[in-house]
């Protein structure tokens, strides 16, 4: 795996960010991870929201796997197949970054 200063001279024009993983597994050791991701863009979301209504899961990890840096992406398919639900944990970070954790009021006028 690059540094991360490798990775920002390879990728100058992406917004990176790295998501620490930490998984406890069944005989209780943690197991720590880390991936690198590119900021979603529109046309990342739209394709997911486009395919969640029919295949979700398919849907999350296809986003995923469209974001993640090419250094990461054989590593993080493993882990999904290991941890089946780890994608929507991780999905849930990324779409904070493109607003889908901001906090939004209703006040009926």
């Amino acid at each position: 795996m690059l540094s991360v200063d490798e990775m920002k001279s390879k990728y100058p024009d992406k917004q990176l960010y790295r998501v620490p993983i930490t998984i406890e597994s069944e005989d209780g050791q943690e197991i720590k991870k880390e991936f690198y991701f590119e900021k979603p863009k529109t046309i990342d979301i739209d394709r997911l929201l486009k395919e969640i209504g029919t295949r979700p899961s398919v849907a999350i990890k296809n986003y995923l796997l469209g974001l993640v840096l090419e250094e990461c992406r054989t590593d993080l398919e493993a882990v999904f197949r290991e941890y089946p639900m780890l994608h929507t944990q991780i999905a849930d970070k990324l779409n904070g970054l493109a607003g889908g954790n901001a906090f939004v009021d209703l006040k009926k006028l």
